[in-house]
């Protein structure tokens, strides 16, 4: 018998060439384990597949039982807004001469959606025919409402122009009035005009003085700004405390109801008598 050596065989050129016999090869997946296995290690798998279909419809399920509720509670709530009626803007009426040119555009800009500014101007106009047909324009307001009045500077006598003014700002005690500073007349001295306005504005409360922060400007666009950034100021400002006010009054409303409780509670308290108390006459 003759030895045969199998080191070099295996093992060529570094690579792994078996000729070995199939008694000494190792022993396949397919000759040792039997077939019973293989049929018990697939049953999990169909097992966790049907896990993993029943909870993804589930999971279906419960995603469209929420949409449905979501879509009705959305559609509940766009039929409520729908019936709330929306609130309508405050209403700016402007009435001036030349000096209020430009003012209207500005001034919407500046205040926004929830005011609506209107202007009746009369350049070359005296305060007088100004406010001609104020009254009658102005009957429906209210005092969430604003009238200015830019106008004098072309009027001639003081004495009449105070009249006038103190007439119709007298008359206008629905809404709030705005007064606003005369720029430049030439004829009257502005100085004594401006006081005389301040002076009318003191009178009355529903009525305010709004004047320039400058005594010259470059041109007529920087003006205008100017005197507008002051009317949303005080306009502002007003809107701030009519609030302010309606906001106390509720409280003091709140506290009166609580109180009123109170007293017809003590008073039932007081009133009727329990079963539990006793009288005795003579010794005990």
């Amino acid at each position: 018998m003759q030895e045969i050596n199998i080191s070099p065989l295996r093992k060529r050129n570094g690579k792994n060439n078996s000729i070995l016999s199939p008694i000494l090869r190792p022993p396949t997946a397919s000759a040792t384990t039997p077939k019973t296995k293989a049929i018990h290690q697939s049953t999990p798998i169909t097992k966790l597949a049907q896990i993993k279909t029943t909870t993804i419809e589930e999971r279906n399920a419960t995603l469209t039982k929420t949409n449905n509720v979501m879509k009705c509670v959305s559609n509940d709530k766009l039929s409520n807004n729908l019936n709330v009626k929306p609130t309508e803007p405050h209403k700016v009426l402007i009435f001036g001469d030349d000096e209020a040119k430009g003012t209207c555009k500005l001034l919407q800009s500046l205040l926004g959606d929830h005011f609506k500014v209107l202007s009746l101007l009369k350049p070359g106009a005296k305060v007088e025919q100004i406010l001609n047909s104020c009254l009658s324009l102005c009957d429906g307001l209210t005092r969430s409402d604003y009238v200015i009045i830019i106008g004098g500077s072309n009027d001639v006598n003081p004495m009449e122009l105070q009249s006038y003014l103190y007439f119709y700002i007298s008359k206008l005690n629905n809404t709030n009035v705005i007064l606003s500073q005369i720029f430049k007349n030439e004829r009257m001295n502005n100085q004594i005009l401006c006081n005389l306005y301040r002076h009318l504005c003191n009178q009355f409360g529903w009525c305010t003085y709004v004047g320039y922060t400058f005594g010259r400007y470059y041109n007529n666009y920087s003006r205008v700004t100017d005197l507008c950034r002051n009317l949303l100021r005080t306009i502002l400002n007003r809107e701030y405390a009519r609030k302010y006010s309606k906001y106390r009054e509720s409280i003091k409303l709140n506290k009166i109801l609580k109180d009123s409780k109170k007293i017809y509670v003590t008073k039932q308290t007081v009133g009727t008598q329990t079963s539990d108390d006793s009288f005795f006459l003579g010794d005990e």
